[in-house]
């Protein structure tokens, strides 16, 4: 009977456990979180005619969103930004677009919206665009990334190509009355070169994982220090740029960025830095990113990033959220 009491009891006491940590979670449930996720769909495109994205932001929280919403949009070579319809605002970025709203996501409500890309010979036979969620009090941005993959054919119709034809015949020479001949000779029609198009390479299919770490003590009026790795796990080396976005949390502020061949720049709370230079397999680049720590970021606070490559098949390891303890 003791050994039966002991387990019961032993039984009973882990119920009470479980049922006093899972009121926890549901209690910070019930407090409201956003979770934000991005859809993408796209038919295949064909050079010379629109290619449209049909986007769909969901929120699986239990909050609605409040502030500003993005999403980053890297095309992929040989699509350009056209246009967009929708209740977000797109306009073109270097490299892609950028589409923004102010309107609340409700919980479990979604926001889709339409951005149209003129397509060139360059994306055949496929295109792969990255698109990037960016909100900052996101729950769980593990989701907030997407590789989209669209077929693309080549145009039904050859493309013209004009060639200058000079004006002919030349205005024939004629005789003055002292008989001196004075040709009136046509000017040489000038010839307009062609310019030859610059092959954009295909990305090279690989692996790549970020990871984030803190350096040092977070103290109120002091700046703190973040360092950012992106590793290539294989199995090639990039041959495109690497972008990594640092949603800066209230009561952080931006100082600096660097790194051995990033080029870094703010906009808002939110830092992006690009390294365009080759990463071999096995290798890594590391980025130093120093903050400034206001009294908002006390006791706590969450920085995320997230790490975007055109030709990276496992998005999960690409995006990073790091806890801070902040003291006064």
């Amino acid at each position: 009977m003791a050994k039966n009491g002991s387990v019961h009891g032993c039984i009973w006491r882990w119920g009470i456990a479980f049922s006093l940590v899972f009121g926890v979670l549901c209690a910070g449930w019930a407090q409201g979180v956003t979770d934000l996720a991005i859809r993408v769909t796209a038919t295949s495109f064909q050079v010379g005619m629109p290619g449209r994205y049909v986007i769909t932001v969901v929120n699986a929280g239990a909050a609605a969103t409040e502030g500003e919403i993005g999403v980053v949009v890297d095309l992929a070579p040989g699509l350009a930004f056209h246009s967009s319809a929708g209740a977000w605002q797109c306009g073109p970025r270097e490299g892609g677009a950028v589409c923004t709203t102010s309107t609340p996501i409700r919980a479990g409500q979604s926001s889709t919206f339409t951005l149209t890309v003129s397509v060139a010979r360059e994306a055949v036979p496929r295109a792969s665009t990255v698109l990037r969620l960016r909100y900052g009090p996101d729950l769980r941005p593990t989701n907030n990334a997407v590789l989209k993959t669209t077929t693309v054919r080549p145009s039904r119709r050859p493309i013209p190509t004009f060639t200058p034809s000079p004006t002919f015949p030349p205005n024939r020479p004629t005789w003055t009355p002292t008989r001196t001949l004075s040709p009136t000779i046509s000017p040489t029609p000038s010839i307009t070169r062609t310019p030859t198009a610059t092959a954009t390479p295909v990305p090279a299919t690989t692996n790549l994982a970020l990871s984030k770490a803190v350096s040092g003590r977070f103290v109120v009026g002091a700046n703190g220090t973040y360092i950012l790795t992106v590793s290539n796990l294989g199995p090639n080396a990039t041959n495109l740029p690497i972008v990594v976005t640092d949603t800066l949390p209230n009561g952080l502020s931006f100082v600096s960025a660097t790194g051995p061949g990033w080029s870094c720049h703010a906009a808002g709370n939110n830092v992006e830095c690009a390294y365009s230079d080759p990463l071999p397999v096995t290798a890594t680049t590391t980025l130093t990113l120093i903050v400034g720590v206001g009294s908002g970021a006390y006791p706590t606070i969450t920085n995320t990033a997230t790490l975007s490559y055109p030709a990276d098949p496992d998005m999960s390891n690409n995006s990073v959220r790091r806890p801070t303890s902040v003291r006064r």
